[in-house]
């Protein structure tokens, strides 16, 4: 039978240890497969939808990003600057990593949280996380 244990603090921890201590002690023979708690494909697929459709809603409203040696170029946003400019800057602000696949669940909805109520405020663009249906259908 499977068995599933996260551990997220010194408690849980022991708990966990005292389970493989008595395993072995009973002779059982046991895989562990350790994996970090990081967002999933869904949640991967889902904050890609949501930067193509902030990228859309940006350009639609008149929002560029300037040309680093042109103040006068506007350059328009697509998904992958979307999530450079917006999600990955702000993740290495926040959490101290740039990469939106190393971040766990809570911290990409927290992430996800800040920079849409910004982007809100400033832009007085708005946009949603896209649901389980929209990204399952």
């Amino acid at each position: 039978s499977a068995h599933q244990w996260q551990v997220r603090d010194k408690d849980s921890a022991k708990f966990f240890k005292t389970y493989i201590d008595d395993q072995v002690e009973q002779g059982n023979e046991v895989l562990y497969y350790i994996k970090s708690l990081t967002i999933s494909d869904k949640q991967r697929n889902a904050l890609h939808v949501l930067c193509r459709e902030l990228a859309e809603k940006l350009n639609d409203a008149g929002v560029f990003i300037r040309h680093p040696s042109n103040e006068e170029i506007e350059v328009p946003f697509t998904m992958e600057s979307v999530k450079l400019h917006y999600f990955k800057y702000t993740a290495s602000v926040l959490y101290g990593t740039d990469s939106t696949e190393k971040l766990s669940t809570k911290q990409l909805t927290e992430l996800v949280e800040i920079v849409l109520s910004r982007i809100a405020e400033v832009h007085n663009v708005v946009v949603f996380f896209p649901t389980r249906d929209f990204i399952e259908s």
